[in-house]
């Protein structure tokens, strides 16, 4: 039986002042919310439950996203917490990549960045029952559940039911006594060694015996002639000398099948501009005990800027069109500048507008959804699109314009075994720096940096992350490197799981996929399945036979029969993958939009510095979606030891889980998603012996994990930062097993921020706390 319904905002806030649920049934109508009435109405032919439920239909919209409806303001109540359910039923797709989709997001805005949270439904043509928790912050003060679509959907909604929590704050005693650790407590990774090419009998070559020359306006022929030519030398080394050497055209510089080679820059720049071709400057593939060392990559800046500080000089009143002055620039080097994403900055720092983010993304892919672009002076430019399209921006505000996204990273490293970059700088590519892919192993970056020249006046270093690894079988260390200005994440590592819906006995069917490489899946390699909550089901076997449909579609056939998905689907996990041994000490890493994203087992981060951020400076995650990426093989055994973390989550990313440092949480069906597994995907975590500094909210969130262990840090907040928020200082957990708070350290002088734990006792089995002292 329906509950009772409340459509006022009045009435909804009054009922939840009482702590009782709020349901909106709709069996009075849509009410008084917003709501779009081209696409929202009442179904009473074949509704969910009673008589009516909300039906959502935007199969007639031209538009990619579409709102329909939203909760009023004042349901959701500033930084409070609840439990949600709803039901829903998906009728009709629109295509593979149209969804229905729930947010929380506040009504005054029109994009994604302050989201606390979203998620889809799973099936069509079945009912699911829908239930999550949700941590609403103290600011903006109008965050709204609503419903909106991917592309159109024909969608049933029913039954929201807005119940307020209690979460348990444990403050900290001025002065406490030190409790015993637990035994056990993870090791992270193993000391493991990587060779280096063998010295016997190596013969050394110059560099100019092939033809390669400052002068030389293309050295690519002559270095991928050496290259090959030095194939057949091995044990070898290759010398340039000191000096500027360009590469142009439409090819990259092909390391391939090498053993014990070495490329020594000898302090030499190598500079680029591509036009075309296969996306990296420079490949090594399937390359024993080689390394590259002494030698910087750059990109041709002067000509052609891989992205610019613009200042809005003009919007149309459609906002349609817009007049972006370069700010840097008498006279922009050329006459059609790309835009790929327009990010608002503060233009006292030149950094991420922490308080009032706002991204506009148009052309990320080279030639799709490029907007007309017309030169009106030497530095200053005009972009027409859609109507609508600017919305975001106002004149006189400053944007960083990419003009290039994920184009052609500076390395690409694929297979290869005992590989070091040694005292290497990527000071710019028009992509990643470092992507690395395959069954790569025993492979080190030592004393490198990413980041753009000391004393450049250049906005970035990398157009897209500073590292990137989709896969790899592990054994990596990363040791006194600088990664700093990526616009994307600094450090990505993980392997690329996948979903997929059982279709017979020993058949399955993905279904998303566009994130893999041709290759990933291959006969003979053995496949774990989970449940779509991240829960094993048991089974692992082989593949027989693979056939793909397309990019994201595949048959892929096993030895032996399959059980049955205890949801919808399954979640791949390919055991021919596994990034583990990874060791991260004594690197520098800052300005940056996400720090280091972590997918892997027996791990060691320490004496790191993160510092200067825009979201959280590490994030332990696994999970995966329906229409993006699906990435990690879970976590367990990692040890952050020693490190400092100062201003790392400035723009306060991940409002549900507090804003955290530290942010642990996994996804499913979207990211971020707002739903939590019963099974501890992440686990056997120790964080100890860090500094934190200026936290803007949690210094720890944990989510979705067990035997996590969070002692002997310090965490010091004595200054104002730029997003305020109520939960300032205090570690937050829930939907968890075991969780230990001890012998932590609270410094503060700052009004209104609090030490202590904040968790939620119905979601986490098992809370820990004891020999805390706030100073």
């Amino acid at each position: 039986m329906k509950g009772t319904i409340f459509c006022a905002a009045m009435a909804a806030a009054a009922s939840l002042q009482a702590a009782q649920p709020v349901v909106f049934n709709f069996e009075q109508g849509l009410g008084n919310e917003r709501y779009d009435r081209r696409y929202a109405a009442i179904e009473t032919a074949q509704p969910i439950s009673g008589t009516r439920s909300l039906r959502v239909d935007t199969r007639p919209s031209k538009s990619e996203w579409n709102g329909v409806w939203s909760l009023p303001k004042g349901v959701l109540q500033p930084n409070r917490s609840y439990k949600i359910m709803l039901k829903a039923k998906v009728l009709e797709k629109g295509g593979d990549r149209a969804s229905l989709l729930f947010l929380i997001r506040p009504l005054s805005a029109n994009h994604e960045l302050t989201d606390a949270g979203m998620f889809t439904p799973l099936t069509v043509g079945k009912v699911e029952e829908i239930t999550f928790r949700l941590n609403v912050p103290a600011w903006p003060d109008d965050y709204s559940l609503q419903v909106h679509s991917h592309f159109g959907v024909l969608a049933l909604v029913d039954e929201i039911t807005v119940t307020p929590i209690e979460l348990k704050e444990v403050s900290v005693p001025r002065q406490a006594k030190a409790v015993p650790l637990p035994e056990n407590l993870p090791t992270g990774s193993e000391e493991f060694t990587v060779e280096r090419p063998k010295k016997q009998n190596q013969k050394v070559f110059q560099a100019k015996e092939f033809g390669i020359s400052t002068a030389s306006q293309d050295n690519t022929a002559a270095l991928q002639r050496a290259i090959d030519t030095l194939r057949r030398q091995s044990p070898a080394r290759l010398v340039l000398e000191k000096g500027v050497y360009w590469f142009r055209g439409d090819k990259s510089i092909i390391i391939n099948a090498m053993k014990d080679f070495e490329l020594d820059g000898n302090g030499a720049e190598l500079r680029f501009h591509r036009t075309g071709g296969d996306r990296q400057l420079i490949a090594v593939s399937n390359s024993t005990r080689t390394a590259l060392k002494n030698f910087t990559i750059d990109w041709d800046w002067e000509n052609d800027p891989l992205a610019s500080v613009v200042k809005v000089e003009e919007v149309a009143p459609d906002r349609r069109s817009i007049r972006l002055r370069f700010v840097d620039y008498e006279k922009f080097p050329h006459q059609q500048p790309r835009l790929v994403d327009l990010s608002r900055l503060n233009p006292a720092t030149r950094q991420s507008d922490p308080v009032r983010p706002v991204r506009i993304v148009l052309e990320m892919n080279k030639g799709q959804n490029r907007p007309q672009c017309r030169m009106i002076e030497p530095n200053l430019v005009e972009y027409t699109h859609r109507p609508g399209t600017f919305k975001s921006a106002m004149p006189g505000e400053i944007f960083l314009q990419r003009h290039y996204g994920y184009d052609f990273g500076a390395f690409f490293l694929r297979n290869n075994q005992h590989l070091t970059l040694e005292n290497v700088h990527v000071a710019s590519a028009p992509g990643m720096g470092v992507i690395s892919t395959g069954r790569q192993h025993h492979w080190q970056i030592l004393n490198s940096r990413i980041a753009p020249p000391a004393g450049s006046k250049r906005p970035c270093s990398t157009t897209a992350d500073a590292m990137h690894t989709i896969s790899s079988s592990g054994f990596f260390r990363l040791e006194n490197c600088e990664l700093a200005w990526s616009c994307d994440d600094t450090m990505n590592f993980h392997d690329l799981n996948g979903y997929a819906v059982k279709l017979g006995e020993n058949r399955i069917l993905t279904t998303n996929l566009n994130s893999h490489p041709g290759d990933y899946f291959r006969v003979g390699d053995p496949i774990e399945l989970w449940n779509d909550d991240f829960a094993p089901t048991g089974f692992t076997g082989k593949i027989t036979a693979i056939k793909f449909r397309n990019r994201r579609e595949g048959e892929i056939s096993f030895d032996k029969p399959l059980p049955e998905p205890a949801g919808a689907g399954f979640v791949l996990i390919n055991r021919a993958y596994g990034s583990k041994n990874l060791i991260f000490r004594n690197n520098h890493i800052h300005h940056f939009p996400r720090g280091l994203l972590l997918m892997a087992e027996n791990v060691t981060i320490e004496t790191n510095r993160f510092e200067e951020g825009n979201a959280s400076g590490i994030k332990l995650e696994t999970g995966y979606t329906f229409d993006a990426w699906s990435e990690g093989y879970g976590v367990r055994n990692v040890v952050i030891r020693n490190n400092r973390f100062s201003r790392v989550n400035q723009r306060g990313r991940y409002v549900s889980e507090n804003r955290p440092d530290i942010y642990i949480n996994s996804y499913q069906r979207s990211d971020p998603s707002l739903l939590k597994t019963e099974h501890p995907v992440l686990r056997d975590i120790w964080i100890t012996g860090n500094e934190f500094r200026e936290s803007t909210g949690a210094p720890v969130f944990v989510s979705t994990a067990d035997n996590v262990t969070i002692s002997g840090n310090r965490f010091i907040n004595r200054e104002a930062v730029p997003v305020k928020e109520a939960k300032r200082g205090l570690i937050g957990a829930g939907s968890s097993g075991t969780v230990r708070v001890l012998n932590n350290v609270w410094e503060s002088s700052t009004p209104g921020v609090k030490s202590g734990v904040l968790y939620d006792p119905d979601s986490v089995k098992k809370m820990e706390i004891g020999g805390n002292t706030a100073r």
